[in-house]
């Protein structure tokens, strides 16, 4: 058994001690490479910092989000969280306050039937799926709310040597890529399913219907 796979049963280990004494740990304790868990974890936290900067708190959010990233994605990230913070300064220049909520969040690890049909990508243990709906809330009118917005995020990771007080993932988020669920290979079958279910019932409604006698004698 793997450590991963010891840890979901929930195993301890016991180790002696020089002074004689026994000292007990889960096996999670000993767990240097990062499991679903930990990578759903830190996919969220990611994409939360992102989607909650608002007028108040986007510059902490984006140095969290940040520091989460790998070198070559924070590079890539830095003209967006420029355009984000020039956007939200022009609203701060307005005296237009806003905040984000989130709703409704899932998040999975990606699977094949996540991407379209022609996707040559294979789904690592470390790439997950967060999908939700956004909704911003302008604090100087009533905290009116603008039209929810949904989101879908493939947020692929790599990991590190290991676990640090800084990191305790022992990940980075090496991408973050919109996704279109209604183009992935799942939503192909379940149009497909119920394309299928359509046409049975179009025949079913055609044996049950009583076909058209000609006038009696």
């Amino acid at each position: 058994l793997t450590v991963i796979e010891l840890n979901k049963k929930s195993f301890v280990v016991f180790r002696e001690k020089s002074d004689g004494t026994i000292d007990i740990k889960p096996i999670s304790y000993y767990q240097t490479e990062p499991d679903a868990f930990t990578a759903k974890s830190l996919a969220w936290n990611v994409i939360r910092y992102i989607k909650t900067a608002g007028t108040d708190n986007a510059d902490v959010m984006f140095t969290e989000a940040s520091r989460l990233m790998t070198p070559s994605l924070k590079e890539n990230f830095k003209s967006f969280i420029e355009n984000e913070k020039f956007q939200l300064s022009r609203l701060n220049k307005q005296n237009i306050g806003i905040y984000r909520v989130l709703e409704n969040v899932t998040v999975k690890m990606l699977e094949k039937e996540d991407l379209p049909p022609n996707s040559q990508f294979e789904p690592s243990p470390y790439d997950v799926v967060v999908s939700g709906t956004v909704r911003i809330f302008f604090k100087n009118n009533n905290n009116e709310a603008a039209p929810a917005e949904n989101f879908h995020y493939h947020v692929s990771m790599t990991p590190l040597e290991g676990r640090t007080e800084a990191n305790p993932w022992g990940l980075l988020v090496s991408s973050i890529q919109p996704i279109e669920p209604e183009k992935s290979l799942k939503r192909l079958k379940e149009i497909e399913e119920e394309k299928a279910k359509s046409n049975d019932k179009t025949l079913i409604e055609k044996v049950l219907t009583p076909a058209n006698k000609g006038p009696s004698n």
